[in-house]
């Protein structure tokens, strides 16, 4: 056996272990950047949207990242054909699963916490599974930028629970869409960009 065979079979063992164990998750970085200017838009105007009809709202989110879910998938599936796969590997449907239960949950206590007219508290559940989500995905992907945000958005959504706590959501409740922007949908462009660069 040529030296050239030999290189070419060991190329082809290492290849199918990494998808014989299914722990390989290609993916397109720009999307996250996608996700951020969504998440952004949401923030802001949910509330514009609910002040009409919550149902209505919940469709508007729901139907929002719906879409942005479907463009995810489109970018994951090119991304896999550059690596011959030609189906989700065990860690991309772990990494999507995680995202939808988080996204439902999310929208659960949205549609509970506005009909007892808690809409300071909406927000910091988006944030807090978003960052828990982060955070998974962080330990999954070895990618320190999902753990580190996901940390920061946990620690300020902590602090902000607190503080609203103490004294009243009303301290924070017209600054706290803002801050649903700055450390949710702002951490995911910053993911996407260092990520993309090192990943």
């Amino acid at each position: 056996m040529s030296e050239k065979q030999q290189i070419l079979e060991q190329l082809d063992e290492i290849n199918s272990s990494l998808f014989d164990n299914q722990k390989f998750a290609p993916y397109n970085y720009n999307v996250l950047v996608l996700w951020g200017f969504v998440s952004g838009l949401l923030f802001l105007t949910f509330d514009i949207i609910a002040s009409y009809d919550i149902l209505y709202s919940i469709g508007y989110l729901g139907g929002i990242i719906f879409v942005t879910m479907m463009i995810e998938k489109y970018y994951i599936k090119q991304e896999n054909i550059k690596y011959d796969l030609e189906k989700f590997t065990t860690t991309q449907k772990f990494i999507e699963s995680l995202y939808v239960f988080v996204t439902i949950i999310s929208l659960f206590f949205t549609y509970l916490f506005f009909m007892y007219d808690l809409v300071f508290y909406i927000y910091l559940v988006w944030m807090v599974m978003i960052a828990f989500a982060n955070y998974v995905v962080g330990f999954v992907l070895n990618n320190r930028y999902f753990t580190v945000v996901g940390l920061i958005t946990m620690s300020v959504v902590f602090s902000v629970f607190t503080i609203s706590f103490i004294f009243s959501p009303e301290m924070l409740s017209e600054y706290i869409k803002y801050i649903a922007v700055i450390f949710s949908s702002f951490g995911c462009i910053l993911i996407g960009l260092k990520s993309k660069n090192e990943y």
